[in-house]
């Protein structure tokens, strides 16, 4: 029985898979994280990132990211990000954030949503405010592999 459980939640994925398009455009998105746990429930968080796009062949962005967040009760965490991004045509962006996240688990399949007020500030800039939603479903099929789908939803705060 468990393994027509394992392979049904496997279709659902690539059944769903198959309805999501994007660009035209591929995009490649690479970090490296780095996780510390500190005393009272909290993390640092350090990545530094790298992403490619025009099919993969030109340089879009780096970037630095540390955030430090906190568990207010199990499974609900609040987190304040940082990031320092280059882009390819030199601008720089930071970006200040503030969020929380929920996880819940059911059996071999989590759930995971994220909520998170940013404020986007580059040069001579009036600074960008935005509010980012996003819901990941993991499926852990080894120790060590889970695989994801997630997505988001992002809505401005500046009206023109």
């Amino acid at each position: 029985m468990k393994r027509f459980t394992t392979n049904r939640y496997c279709c659902i994925a690539i059944l769903f898979l198959q309805f999501t398009y994007g660009d035209e455009d591929s995009e490649s998105w690479n970090s490296l994280g780095l996780e510390i746990k500190l005393p009272y429930s909290f993390r640092i968080q350090i990545e530094q990132g790298l992403r490619f796009h025009d099919q993969l062949s030109k340089y879009k962005q780096t970037f630095t990211e540390g955030s430090l967040s906190y568990n207010v009760f199990e499974n609900f965490r609040i987190s304040m990000p940082y990031r320092y991004a280059i882009f390819n045509k030199k601008k720089i962006k930071k970006r200040l954030g503030f969020g929380g996240s929920y996880k819940y688990k059911l059996h071999n399949v989590g759930f995971k949503y994220r909520t998170k007020y940013q404020k986007t500030y580059e040069h001579q800039n009036l600074p960008e405010e935005l509010i980012r939603n996003k819901l990941s479903i993991v499926y852990k099929v080894k120790k060590k592999i889970h695989p994801y789908v997630s997505g988001e939803l992002f809505h401005s705060l500046i009206t023109s």
